[in-house]
């Protein structure tokens, strides 16, 4: 059991080594799809390189823009509480830009989370951009 469990977590290792060296290409960019097909199980090693990875600063980007725009609905939790932690900003301002794209009660409950956090003014100008009349409701004073 124990030989299975170190095979399981270096392959782990060796996707997660090639998703954020596939990442880190500058021009052109790797597609979300060319990224997710080095795992098997791509959402946990994105949602690692969004939390691990700093330098290049792009390489944290296209990953939680790969979740954002693929994966709203699995990683709720994670997108709440970047609405909560102002070392996260970017993040959460990348997440209230896809708010159109997620369904309309997952971005409620984000944009609800963002005016409830630390930036909150900031965050009611994204919020206010929604094409849906109800979210863009949520940035009203």
């Amino acid at each position: 059991m124990l030989v299975f469990v170190l095979l399981a977590s270096a392959r782990a290792d060796d996707s997660f080594d090639a998703m954020v060296h596939a990442l880190s290409i500058k021009d052109p960019p790797p597609a979300c799809e060319q990224v997710e097909a080095l795992a098997t199980d791509s959402v946990p090693l994105l949602l690692r390189v969004v939390d691990e990875i700093q330098h290049p600063p792009w390489v944290a980007m296209r990953a939680a823009d790969c979740l954002v725009t693929r994966h709203a609905s699995s990683i709720e939790a994670e997108m709440t509480s970047w609405m909560g932690d102002s070392q996260k900003k970017g993040l959460g301002f990348l997440a209230l830009g896809h708010l159109d794209a997620m369904e309309p009660a997952l971005a409620t409950r984000i944009a609800r989370a963002a005016m409830a956090g630390p930036y909150r003014d900031e965050a009611s100008v994204r919020i206010a951009r929604s094409h849906d009349e109800s979210i863009r409701a949520l940035a009203a004073p």
